[in-house]
């Protein structure tokens, strides 16, 4: 579908900014050796990249719009394979929730190895969606009911702020600027 106006498309540009924080998560690597204290303060920024762009923009829009709409298709595949992207979201969330934890706890290497373990299994999970459920996606649907979902999908996006969004999206590049400097 060559239409501007097109879910999937925007599902895929939300997948390169995400999966882009994989090179910021290899600069974090032993970087707690070096400063702890920065290592803490920059993980906080990634992890707040995770939870705001990652989970409340995207997969809001995907749990909100787009699953909603392919499980109206009733299709026992479809439906599996939706179910089981709902089961990884909540995985990315507890992922969010243990890092945090081992980063209040002094433990920035444990933090770190379930950081890489995180990133590992979100690229998988770009990778499943990107190459199985948005090309579905595409064929099932019309082209207004495309339309229809790029049109919610922007709705949500206003609704939360798409200056924030956008802000959210280079939060990568300040957080590699920081590492950068020290």
């Amino acid at each position: 579908m060559e239409n501007k106006r097109n879910p999937i498309q925007v599902m895929r540009e939300e997948h390169e900014i995400i999966g882009s924080a994989e090179q910021t998560v290899q600069l974090l690597d032993r970087y707690w050796k070096k400063n702890e204290e920065d290592f803490v303060k920059q993980v906080h920024s990634l992890l707040r990249f995770f939870r705001e762009y990652s989970d409340r923009y995207h997969h809001y829009k995907e749990e909100q719009v787009l699953f909603p709409e392919m499980e109206n298709l009733n299709d026992f595949a479809l439906n599996s394979l939706i179910s089981e992207l709902k089961e990884h979201h909540e995985m990315f969330r507890e992922y969010t929730r243990t890092i945090e934890e081992h980063l209040h706890t002094k433990q920035s290497e444990k933090a770190y190895l379930i950081l890489t373990t995180y990133m590992d299994e979100l690229l998988d999970h770009i990778a499943a969606e990107n190459e199985e459920l948005f090309v579905m996606a595409e064929s099932l649907f019309s082209e207004t009911a495309l339309e229809t979902m790029y049109f919610r999908f922007r709705d949500i996006d206003m609704e939360l702020g798409a200056q924030e969004k956008d802000r959210l999206s280079s939060l990568l590049q300040g957080i590699e600027a920081g590492i950068a400097q020290n």
